[in-house]
C-alpha cells in the first residue's frame, strides 16, 4: 500500500500541488505563511484560491437560481477538488507508522500466532 501511495502521489497528483481540496479563501489558506517566507508554489496556491472562490460563488449562484441548493448542501458545502498529494502523503505516513508499530496487542496476527505456539509447546 505504501508503494501504491507513492506512485499515486508522484505519478498522478504531483502536478496539482499539495492540497487535495482547494482552499477558497486566500486569507485563511495555509499557503499564506508559506508565501510570506518565500516557499515556491505557495504564491501560485494563493492565486488558485482566489480563482476557486470565484468559481464556487458562480456555482452557488447557479444552483440557488436553477437548482435545489438547500437540498444539495444540507449534508455539507460544495468544494473544489484540487487533486493534490495531500491525501496520498497522509495515507503513506499512516501506513509507514503501521509498518513499524504493527496492529498492536490483540489485533496483530503475530500476537495470536505466538499465543497459539506457546500453548502448543
Amino acid at each position: 500500500m505504501m508503494v501504491t501511495m507513492l506512485v499515486a502521489a508522484f505519478a498522478v497528483h504531483w502536478d496539482n500541488g499539495w492540497y487535495a481540496i482547494a482552499p477558497s479563501d486566500p486569507a485563511t489558506s495555509m499557503s499564506q505563511p508559506l508565501a510570506a517566507i518565500g516557499v515556491p508554489g505557495a504564491e501560485a496556491s494563493l492565486q488558485n484560491s482566489e480563482e476557486v472562490s470565484k468559481r464556487l460563488d458562480a456555482a452557488r449562484g447557479l444552483l440557488q437560481e436553477h437548482g435545489h441548493y438547500n437540498w444539495l448542501t444540507e449534508t455539507g458545502p460544495f468544494v473544489v477538488l484540487n487533486n493534490g498529494i495531500e491525501f496520498a502523503a497522509t495515507y503513506f505516513i499512516m501506513l509507514l507508522s503501521l509498518f513499524f508499530t504493527g496492529a498492536g496487542r490483540y489485533l496483530s496476527v503475530d500476537y495470536w500466532l505466538g499465543k497459539v505456539l506457546r500453548l502448543a509447546s
